[in-house]
């Protein structure tokens, strides 16, 4: 679970500052954490990727600066802050959680990093970004 709040800060603030947003209090907005202790109102998922099962470490991300992600393509600050925010689910910096295990959004398909071609599972991505942080490493 820590790895998720760190990814989801480190994206956050890498959609922050690529798109140099005003609002600095609410950049996303994320359902269906899949997390122990996620609230009982919350929004459930139709996301048909991984990681939403009870104790799952995923996040659908469903607007980006107060604008939903199915503005893709229609608005130029949310297709930025989409692009932005999923290249971004693609790095990772000295000491950081690791690239997203799975990485899916209007901006592409990613699994750890490397790109994915599949139409059909695009297609279900219009609407939403969804990240599954790295498998956690096993201990030496």
């Amino acid at each position: 679970m820590r790895k998720t709040g760190l990814l989801l800060a480190v994206l956050v603030t890498a959609v922050n500052v690529a798109s140099n947003a005003t609002q600095s209090s609410n950049a996303i907005a994320a359902t269906n954490q899949s997390f122990s202790g996620a609230p009982e109102n919350q929004q459930k998922t139709t996301c048909p990727a991984h990681g939403h099962q009870p104790g799952g470490a995923a996040v659908d991300i469903n607007a980006v600066n107060g604008k939903p992600v199915s503005l893709y393509g229609k608005d130029p600050d949310v297709t930025k802050a989409v692009k932005d925010f999923q290249a971004a689910a693609n790095r990772s910096g000295p000491g950081g959680p690791g690239v997203a295990a799975e990485n899916y959004g209007p901006a592409g398909l990613w699994q750890n990093g490397k790109p994915v071609r599949d139409a059909k599972l695009q297609n279900q991505f219009h609407d939403h970004i969804h990240i599954l942080p790295p498998k956690a490493s096993e201990p030496k």
